[in-house]
């Protein structure tokens, strides 16, 4: 046959695989931007997260069915160490595999409807301040196939806008209350006990 193949393996030792052959390449999305991903603030402890639609070629083929947002709570160690693979290659966050073994997909699918001019956009609440996170996208066709996006690692950190008194309540009201009495019954008894002395 004259067709070409290229295959590319990321993977530890000991590793399972899968290989897949796709007679139709117009059946398989390509992530759009080249897999950029970009996120910013969305509020307190929020990140919104956009990337670019996956496209099909030749277009016609297939279309998107869902996407997908991965999510990583990073450790301290954790450094990308290749500049192939995405984080390492003892975790890679740069194929859907790795992605399934290594993250945890964060809410339900996203649907292409949710895409404007062609850019999609999910947002993540809960973020811990001051701690890397890992974040992905994978691109679903309705042929069954599946590719992930190049992924993004972000930390971010908000301003505590709180105030003392959002955290008064009725215990603290309490205790306060309680070493104030303490304090003055014992200043009334000492004077008390002064008077007596010199009287």
């Amino acid at each position: 046959s004259s067709t070409k193949y290229y295959i590319s393996v990321y993977a530890t030792d000991n590793s399972a695989y899968t290989l897949t052959v796709l007679a139709d390449i117009g059946a398989f999305p390509r992530p759009g931007r080249q897999g950029r991903i970009s996120s910013t603030i969305a509020g307190d402890r929020a990140l919104e997260v956009s990337w670019d639609s996956a496209a099909f070629v030749p277009v016609g083929v297939s279309g998107i069915r869902d996407y997908y947002l991965y999510s990583s709570l990073l450790l301290p160690f954790d450094k990308k160490t290749n500049e192939a693979v995405f984080m390492s290659p003892a975790k890679v966050m740069n194929s859907v595999c790795g992605l399934e073994r290594n993250a945890v997909r964060y809410g339900n699918a996203i649907t292409p409807s949710v895409c404007q001019n062609g850019v999609c956009r999910a947002v993540i609440k809960g973020v811990v301040p001051r701690r890397r996170y890992m974040l992905n996208i994978i691109a679903s066709s309705h042929r069954g196939f599946n590719s992930t996006y190049s992924g993004i690692i972000v930390s971010s950190d908000w301003p505590d806008t709180r105030s003392a008194m959002d955290d008064w309540s009725d215990a603290t009201t309490s205790l306060v209350g309680a070493i104030c009495g303490t304090i003055f019954g014992i200043l009334v008894i000492g004077y008390l006990w002064i008077v007596k002395l010199y009287n």
